[in-house]
């Protein structure tokens, strides 16, 4: 009897580069002598490292965008973003977050900082030659891009809060 539980999630976002392989897996055995625990990656060979990379950081900033321990509501997506290109692609990612801080410096709209983070993220992939993860970054940016509705509404009406400024 073999039971195999997948974790997965934050584990695998504390992983760099060619650790990040895959999902970690716990397999308990028993039989009639004894029972024990091993851990390990379960990894498929046949499967590119870079398309499971994506699958891993896209399934990271999902559960960032919709965490459970706020009902599926709020998160830090992009910080989640960011911080999978600094693993993935870290010039790209350093680019991206120097994207955030200096849009976060003028416009003093943590937002606008997202959403400008976001978009020319393709642009330094593009510029930096780490093309193989465009379609990963391109998927990301919409994410980003569809949860900040709300934002670019009250953005438009000139009622999304500054940095710094207390809201109400």
């Amino acid at each position: 009897v073999a039971v195999v539980i997948g974790l997965g999630g934050q584990a695998l976002q504390a992983a760099v580069g060619p650790v990040l392989l895959g999902a970690m897996a716990i397999a308990v055995h028993a039989d009639s002598q004894h029972a024990h625990v091993e851990a390990g990656v379960a990894v498929d060979p046949a499967i590119a490292r870079d398309w499971l990379a994506a699958c891993c950081a896209a399934g990271a900033v999902a559960g960032h965008v919709w965490p459970l321990y706020y009902g599926f509501r709020g998160g830090k997506g992009v910080a989640t973003f960011l911080g999978i290109l600094l693993a993935l692609a870290w010039p790209v990612g350093l680019a991206a977050c120097a994207t955030w801080a200096v849009t976060a410096l003028i416009t003093r709209t943590s937002s606008i900082a997202a959403l400008m983070a976001a978009g020319t993220t393709p642009i330094w992939l593009l510029t930096m030659n780490h093309g193989r993860l465009i379609v990963l970054t391109f998927v990301l940016t919409l994410l980003v891009y569809a949860r900040h509705a709300e934002n670019l509404k009250r953005i438009k009406a000139g009622t999304e809060p500054k940095i710094g400024k207390r809201a109400g």
